[in-house]
């Protein structure tokens, strides 16, 4: 099958960063519909002491193929795990 709504997008994006990083879906997670796929914007923990989250911009093309592109964003959010 193919990926034709942004929710898929989103659950491929999880299945191509199967590394241990979760990704929250929260007010600043955004998807672009466009002709071949969708533009989902994420946000990732990408350290644990101090926390610290990234908002990563990824291209999921209709076909299910997952692009990583950049890092847009950077927080840190204090504390530790």
């Amino acid at each position: 099958g193919e990926i034709d709504n942004p929710f898929d997008a989103l659950f491929w994006v999880d299945c191509f960063t199967n590394s241990g990083i979760p990704i929250r879906v929260s007010s600043s997670s955004k998807y672009k519909t466009l002709d071949d796929g969708y533009l989902i914007i994420v946000n990732s923990i990408i350290s644990d002491c101090i926390i610290t989250s990234a908002d990563i911009l990824y291209f999921v093309g209709k076909d299910k193929k997952v692009t990583y592109i950049q890092f847009l964003h950077t927080k840190e959010e204090g504390g530790c795990i």
